[in-house]
């Protein structure tokens, strides 16, 4: 007879717990897609969206996730799900009491936990049915919002497209267009060329990816979100104004699409040909002294190129762009080798005027501390500089020639090659001060 009970028992909890956990996934599953129902409403709500996307958020939506449940049936499941916590407390109660009665007293406490399990289950039931209400009343309200939202832009829409096109017609009634042939309005301010023109799509697509909301990792926020950035930037590009801080790229300058040129204005800007003067080229106007030193070369050649990309946008990441980027560069760099004018930062290289100035004679600059300068001299002689012979005067003496060459040249790089090249170039310097403006090397 106990071994009756005792699997009766077992049986009794067994299913019990099997019902309850069934119960406890179907309300985890449920409760999740109602909040995700939630969050894709919040997201449409804080962004731009028309009415095909609106629709076909709304249609990915399941109905039951976003109205709430006052019908019949779900009063019914209500009133079973209460039931069974109820059928649960009761039947456990009095099996316990008949276990207890019977001396199995381990089974009945078994029996007693599942009746109050069953005391505090229809407390439960009741907590979560009010939650889902609530989850699904404040979705109906943002779907409502998102729709009065859009009711309210289309419009605003219809009643701006309505006062252009009564202007219009007024227009083409009192004057009527006749120099069709003689002007040329430009459209949208995009370059032809195929590199500058993806430069500047790729360009605007981030910045309206970051005038948006982080990008999402559900896959069905995110085809959202990619239809929401498509759409953004065809309006950015069918607006002209939206395109006003694109006006320079990669230093070309993009006409502005708002004030239209006509075909006679184009030929009064442009400037005159200027005609080719044969003769022989002189130094000045050659390409750029570059240093013979394979180093020192190497030193130039690098500083300009970073000058070249600190004055560029920054350096992108994908391939393609990179290879462009790379190309950009080095059509830069040649353009600069070529034209004087590019170069008025380099005319101090290696501690001294470049020949890039040729009106103004090269004249390095001296220490003027523990020298003694002759009182008379002749205007053609070299002027010496004479080194104390005590030792530490000596020291002092040449920190501060190495100092005052370091100030002349460009700062100490912090890579550790271009270092020792440093150090090099400011030895070679020091050398050649010491050997052609002292009277110690000889």
């Amino acid at each position: 007879m106990i071994t009756d009970e005792i699997m009766i028992t077992m049986a009794a909890t067994l299913s019990t717990t099997l019902v309850i956990m069934l119960l406890a996934i179907r309300n985890t599953v449920h409760k999740k897609r109602l909040r995700r129902s939630l969050d894709w409403l919040e997201t449409a709500k804080h962004s731009k969206y028309d009415t095909a996307h609106f629709q076909a958020l709304k249609n990915d939506i399941d109905p039951t996730y976003i109205y709430s449940g006052n019908s019949s049936t779900s009063t019914f499941k209500l009133s079973l799900k209460i039931s069974f916590g109820i059928a649960v407390l009761l039947g456990f109660s009095w099996w316990t009491f008949q276990l207890f009665t019977k001396g199995v007293l381990i089974w009945a406490a078994v029996s007693g936990l599942f009746a109050v399990i069953g005391l505090i289950l229809p407390f439960l039931i009741w907590r979560e049915v009010k939650q889902r209400e609530e989850i699904k009343s404040r979705a109906g309200r943002t779907l409502k919002q998102i729709e009065k939202n859009l009711k309210q832009s289309h419009s605003e829409i219809s009643e701006q497209s309505r006062k252009p096109a009564a202007s219009t017609v007024s227009i083409i009634e009192s004057a009527p267009v006749t120099d069709t042939t003689i002007r040329v309005e430009q459209k949208i301010p995009i370059p032809e060329d195929s590199v500058l023109r993806r430069h500047v799509l790729t360009q605007l697509r981030t910045e309206v990816e970051e005038s948006l909301f982080p990008r999402p990792a559900d896959c069905v926020l995110l085809r959202h979100y990619e239809q929401l950035g498509e759409s953004e930037v065809k309006n950015r590009l069918l607006n002209p104004e939206a395109l006003q801080h694109f006006k320079f790229i990669d230093g070309i300058e993009i006409p502005d699409a708002a004030a239209s040129t006509s075909i006679i204005d184009v030929k009064e800007k442009s400037s005159p040909i200027e005609l080719a003067i044969v003769g022989t080229p002189s130094k000045s106007d050659s390409k750029h002294e570059v240093p013979e030193d394979s180093v020192l070369r190497r030193d130039w050649l690098t500083q300009l190129r970073s000058e070249i990309e600190a004055s560029l946008f920054p350096r992108p990441t994908d391939c393609v762009l990179l290879r462009h980027y790379e190309q950009l560069v080095e059509s830069e760099l040649e353009n600069r080798l070529v034209n004087p004018e590019d170069l008025s930062l380099f005319k101090f290289i290696e501690g001294r005027e470049s020949a890039l100035d040729s009106s103004a004679p090269s004249k390095p600059k001296r220490i003027d501390t523990l020298i003694n300068k002759p009182a008379s001299k002749a205007k053609n002689e070299p002027e010496q500089i004479t080194i104390p012979e005590d030792s530490v005067l000596q020291r002092h003496f040449i920190s501060q020639l190495r100092s005052e060459i370091e100030t002349e040249v460009y700062p100490r790089p912090t890579e550790a090659t271009l270092q020792r090249h440093y150090d090099q170039l400011i030895e070679a310097e020091l050398a050649s001060h010491l050997k052609w403006n002292t009277n110690w090397i000889r």
